[in-house]
């Protein structure tokens, strides 16, 4: 099926540019390798930037450029590649291409952990990420998470299933933004259960006596 819910273009542009924190163009990346058109997309803006560079004048090189690269590289060595194997969980072989090497060594690191009426969360170990949460979110059919607001923008992306809130249906590779002002309990359609691929400045401030029991015991994350 084909998302009906895309990356607004601005979002694409920058991640065309290289202007995105890492989260986010996992996000971008993930959604990319669900939707033909922004795929197509992408690489349309990608193929225009490298025009650009094209036409700019070349930069002079320092007369001393080449042996500080090259000294440098017998300093570092080469950089470290980590070897990717196939997933051999299930779970992690069923996600997105980009995302199953993240999700896999994250799940060999520590297991999903439990949240609330069914649903479990994979907390991902993302390099650069300064301020948040990744998560891969499991809601078994029928359920949802509880009802919550915003302190700063979450990024949504539906990986497999599908759920409803207030704002509509998001079902395989649709994304929904939410921000601050903005309160939803996504609830999974029954059927196949629905994963979602997670990405928050803060975390989600609960509402009612979920809300009040937040503030005494901590964030819910």
């Amino acid at each position: 099926m084909t998302p009906t819910h895309h990356p607004p273009l601005e979002l694409l542009l920058d991640y065309a540019a290289g202007a995105i924190d890492p989260a986010a163009a996992l996000i971008v990346q993930c959604h990319g390798a669900m939707c033909a058109d922004c795929r197509a997309a992408i690489a349309t803006f990608e193929a225009a930037g490298g025009a650009l560079l094209d036409q700019l004048p070349p930069a002079a090189l320092a007369p001393d450029g080449l042996s500080a690269m090259l000294a440098r590289l017998d300093r570092e060595g080469p950089p470290d590649r980590p070897e990717i194997a196939a997933p051999a969980d299930p779970v992690i072989a069923s996600l997105p291409g980009p995302l199953q090497p993240l999700a896999g060594q994250t799940l060999g690191r520590r297991p999903w952990r439990s949240l609330i009426a069914g649903v479990r969360a994979l907390d991902l170990d993302l390099p650069g990420r300064a301020a948040g949460a990744v998560q891969i979110l499991e809601i078994p059919a029928g359920r949802g998470v509880p009802r919550h607001g915003h302190g700063g923008r979450e990024l949504s992306l539906v990986l497999s299933g599908a759920y409803a809130d207030a704002g509509g249906r998001y079902g395989a590779g649709d994304l929904q933004i939410a921000g601050p002002g903005d309160t939803h309990r996504p609830i999974a359609e029954s059927g196949d259960i629905c994963r979602v691929l997670a990405v928050t400045d803060s975390a989600p401030r609960l509402t009612g006596l979920l809300g009040i029991a937040q503030k005494i015991l901590g964030n819910f994350r």
